[in-house]
């Protein structure tokens, strides 16, 4: 069984991988409607796991910067946008 340390950790990896697996379906829904309207497209941001050894070992999930407008629809505390 894991620790409480492990399963926090591997929290951090897991979403990593939903959030790369959930951007697979999108460039696959993307295709699949691309015929239809090009002004239409899903995505989802790359996530990294950083590990900050200097922080007591803490990990945290980073995401690349976006500049401009966007609307971010939802978080991981459940908020939803719209």
């Amino acid at each position: 069984e894991d620790t409480d340390e492990e399963e926090l950790y591997r929290g951090y990896f897991e979403e990593a991988m939903t959030q790369t697996v959930a951007d697979n379906f999108a460039q696959q829904f993307n295709r699949r409607i691309s015929a239809r309207s090009s002004d239409l497209q899903c995505r989802f941001l790359p996530v990294g796991v950083i590990h900050l050894a200097d922080q007591g070992n803490a990990l945290m999930n980073a995401e690349p910067y976006l500049s401009g407008e966007y609307v971010k629809h939802n978080d991981n505390d459940g908020h939803v946008e719209t």
